[in-house]
């Protein structure tokens, strides 16, 4: 008997891994995590931090000594003069010479201090502007997230109208047959059955596109294996609204908001740059020093014995070395406006910033205010829906009772079950943007974003 052919070890694991990831479902927090961590403008605003690191490291570095080594070798030929006997000669030589330099700023009013602090204070902005970052990339996935659980759930109210409307035709063939009905009234089900299932092809698509947005906004390759994870809407944890009124929302935002953080480090951090750039229109001391030596291929000398002799290459450099130090002062009479105008413009800069910051917290001001007028509004619309679905399930199931026993047309049906089916999809709509703007006010007051 032929043997049957196994499956490779690594094809099963394979196959294995694969159907794993086909069963896993997307929550909302591994959504905003793996958009977060893929997302190309994050990635690129770190990329900014790490420059921002090197600056502060050069200007921390820039208020050390400096040390240099120098060298060099030089070749000469033809006529040169004799060391010795001061005659001319025609001789090739050769010289060599070393040397080290330092110098260090000993006082210059601080500016190399304040550049320094200014600088670390831009490297803390940069990092709340990754941040702010963060908070926008996870605010627009929660509301893709939230769009694509409203399409789930307009599918299902849309499978269940269909399967509504194939049983109200059963019924009515069997009326039709038994010849309580019209052969018009299981005509104009058949008709609703077509309409409904078009609505269905239609919501089955929406949710394709509301997650193929998803995952476009989660830097996700399109064609990955995705399955939502669908809480139940009733059971997202929201706070009461009347703990979130738009003044203390405000208050605290203010105060967290990376954006505000951010703005608010930079004039602090444009300050610090005005103090350097002052300083920098005042004398500057620094201190130097060095020490070198040189060699000399045709250096001689007279011995003890009178006799004159090439003194050896290590010994020109030990008999050669020389020291040198010193103190200077910098003054600047006249620098073609360059400090004076480097002064006047980081002033004018932080006037700049503070304006910035003003007008970023006018309109995060404005936003929680719109927030708090949207979550308010939601809340009115998502009851007055509820009414309208409690209303025309009543008109429904009146009309279907009188259907039932030939006192309704189908026509009248069809509109009260239509009318039904809508009030349902309005009520989940506004369900849906009733959370997402009460999600919004808490993302204000820094609760982050929970489903």
């Amino acid at each position: 008997m032929r043997k049957r052919q196994l499956l490779p070890l690594t094809l099963i694991t394979m196959l294995a891994a694969f159907q794993g990831m086909a069963q896993e479902k997307w929550d909302l927090k591994k959504c905003v995590d793996y958009a977060v961590a893929n997302n190309i403008s994050i990635k690129q605003a770190q990329l900014d931090i790490k420059v921002a690191e090197v600056n502060l490291k050069q200007s921390r570095m820039g208020q050390l000594p400096t040390l240099g080594f120098n060298s060099g070798q030089q070749w000469g030929f033809g006529r040169t003069r004799d060391f010795a006997t001061q005659e001319i000669v025609t001789q090739n030589s050769f010289g060599s010479s070393y040397g080290l330099q330092s110098g260090v700023t000993l006082f210059n009013w601080f500016s190399n201090r304040y550049n320094t602090k200014g600088t670390a204070l831009e490297v803390e902005a940069t990092r709340e502007d990754v941040n702010a970052l963060r908070y926008n990339t996870s605010l627009s996935v929660a509301a893709a997230y939230l769009d694509a659980l409203l399409a789930v759930e307009q599918r299902r109210v849309a499978d269940v109208q269909l399967e509504l409307t194939k049983s109200q035709l059963d019924n009515t063939r069997k009326l039709v047959e038994a010849g309580s009905l019209p052969e018009l009234s299981a005509a104009e089900l058949e008709a609703q059955v077509a309409r409904d299932t078009s609505a269905v092809v239609t919501a089955y698509g929406a949710v394709n596109t509301a997650i193929l947005q998803l995952k476009a906004l989660m830097n996700l390759d399109v064609a990955t294996p995705f399955e939502l994870a669908v809480p139940p809407v009733d059971q997202i944890p929201l706070d009461p609204i009347s703990e979130l009124q738009p003044d203390l929302v405000y208050n605290i935002a203010v105060n967290n908001q990376p954006s505000q953080k951010s703005n608010k480090l930079r004039l602090q951090s444009a300050e610090y740059y005005v103090k350097a750039n002052k300083a920098m229109q005042w004398p500057t001391i620094s201190a130097s020093g060095g020490i070198s030596t040189q060699y000399f291929s045709l250096y001689r000398q007279m011995n003890a014995s009178g006799q004159i002799e090439k003194v050896p290459y290590m010994d020109q450099l030990s008999e050669n070395i020389a020291e040198s130090i010193g103190i200077g002062i910098n003054i600047p009479l006249f620098q073609g406006y360059t400090f004076r105008g480097n002064y006047q413009k980081s002033v004018l800069n932080t006037k700049n910033v503070a304006l910035q910051l003003e007008q970023i917290n006018f309109n995060l001001k404005r936003d929680v205010y719109q927030a708090y007028v949207d979550a308010t509004t939601a809340l009115e619309k998502y009851n007055a829906q509820k009414k309208a679905v409690e209303t025309s399930q009543k008109t429904y199931e009146f009309s279907k009772k009188r259907y039932e026993v030939g006192l309704l047309n189908t026509i009248d049906l069809i509109i009260a079950q239509n009318n039904f089916s809508s009030a349902k999809i309005n009520l989940l709509s506004a369900q849906f943007e009733y959370v997402f703007k009460m999600k919004v006010l808490e993302f204000y007051k820094g609760q982050g974003l929970k489903l």
